[in-house]
């Protein structure tokens, strides 16, 4: 989430039509967290679909007033999220950036961002692949 902050990018729950997507509960944020919250304009969002899954989505409970438990600072909609599956999966990464995340990067700084790295990656498991063979 900071590594993508500081590479200039808003955290998923300021976009400006965040409310379609989740519900923002600032009575129970911190004080001092509260600037995360704060929407920015459309024209700073990239017009990209609202990613659940993005590296800079908190989880439900994510800075959220000390000493309460069980309290969300933010909740899907139960009619688009009807299991809840969503909302319990938001700030749980399984990998470290999103599709989308990926997307945003190399809009910004140029597709060969992700495209060394990926190259490098298959070239390894080409690697490891013709090692296995020969045993």
């Amino acid at each position: 989430m900071m590594v993508m902050a500081m590479l200039g990018f808003y955290f998923e729950i300021a976009r400006h039509d965040r409310d379609k997507y989740i519900r923002v509960h600032l009575r129970h944020v911190r004080p001092d967290k509260l600037h995360h919250f704060e929407k920015i304009r459309s024209e700073a969002t990239l017009p990209l679909p609202y990613d659940y899954e993005s590296a800079t989505h908190p989880a439900w409970q994510f800075w959220r007033k000390l000493g309460k438990s069980g309290i969300s600072t933010v909740a899907t909609y139960k009619s688009q999220d009807p299991d809840g599956k969503i909302m319990k999966n938001l700030g749980q990464h399984t990998k470290l950036l999103s599709d989308t995340d990926i997307i945003k990067i190399n809009s910004v700084y140029g597709t060969k961002c992700f495209m060394a790295a990926r190259s490098s990656q298959i070239n390894k498991q080409r690697f490891i692949k013709s090692q296995q063979r020969r045993f």
